[in-house]
């Protein structure tokens, strides 16, 4: 068993705010990724790792004929609610129940460092790409490049044991690297892309961020109050004068083929 069961538990909790409130901030970065792998009429599209199925319904409107898989039932049944004739599954990056060769576009927007073998995750996309596809993989880069980051070290502290995975599991350079290697794609482009994240207010910010699966683990251990002291607290120093708060933050991005 790979990791879908553990992060199902942690994401389900919030996955009304976490659809509404905090994919909402990844939309360019998505943007970005689908004109750099090509999502055009006909395409058929795979969202590995789809959450609430934002991008799906950005890939959609380009045209492509989209499927998805999440480890989380409650973000999968949101998403076919956007769009209830596309085929999502609840299911694991690591052993994904689809066809061999199925897919134009295999997309995995911060989803491949949530899993406990990211290689194996890696080698599953290759499987289900088609001859002459391409994968398109993003996931933050190093926690110190990161504002996010600052937040996610203060979580640290109020988590019952380390987390296995995290947002920053690949971020160390050459750790993506080693895993596509061993997966066997081949890198065509790699690129970082600014992945910013801007709230009117901290109130915005711990709405938002409270949805996310790391957030949850700390307030089941601690509980809420102490949860959001410490979040609020990690962020002072990105708090603008005028209240506002902006979180800069840089994903590395790679296109693959087989």
């Amino acid at each position: 068993m790979g990791s879908a069961h553990d992060q199902a538990k942690v994401w389900a909790q919030g996955a009304h705010d976490w659809a509404t409130k905090f994919e909402p901030h990844f939309e360019p970065l998505w943007q970005q990724m689908l004109a750099m792998a090509g999502v055009t009429k006909g395409t058929r599209f795979f969202d590995a790792g789809c959450g609430s199925g934002g991008a799906s319904v950005m890939a959609e409107k380009r045209g492509a004929r989209v499927a998805g898989l999440d480890a989380t039932p409650e973000l999968i049944s949101i998403a076919q609610q956007r769009m209830p004739h596309a085929p999502f599954v609840v299911g694991d990056l690591e052993e994904m129940p689809h066809d061999d060769k199925s897919f134009d576009v295999v997309f995995a927007a911060n989803a491949v460092q949530f899993t406990y073998d990211p290689a194996q995750a890696l080698t599953e996309i290759k499987r289900v790409l088609a001859p002459h596809g391409h994968a398109i993989v993003a996931v933050f880069t190093d926690i110190e490049r990161n504002n996010m980051g600052t937040f996610i070290k203060a979580l640290a502290g109020l988590l019952p044991q380390p987390p296995k995975v995290g947002p920053f599991a690949l971020g160390k350079p050459g750790l993506l690297e080693t895993a596509i290697e061993k997966s066997g794609l081949k890198v065509v482009r790699d690129v970082e892309v600014p992945c910013d994240f801007v709230y009117p207010d901290v109130e915005d910010f711990w709405v938002t961020f409270r949805s996310a699966g790391p957030t949850r683990t700390a307030i089941g251990n601690v509980g809420e109050e102490r949860t959001k002291q410490a979040a609020l607290e990690s962020v002072k120093p990105f708090v603008k004068p005028n209240g506002s708060l902006h979180l800069k933050n840089i994903s590395h991005v790679v296109t693959l083929e087989a």
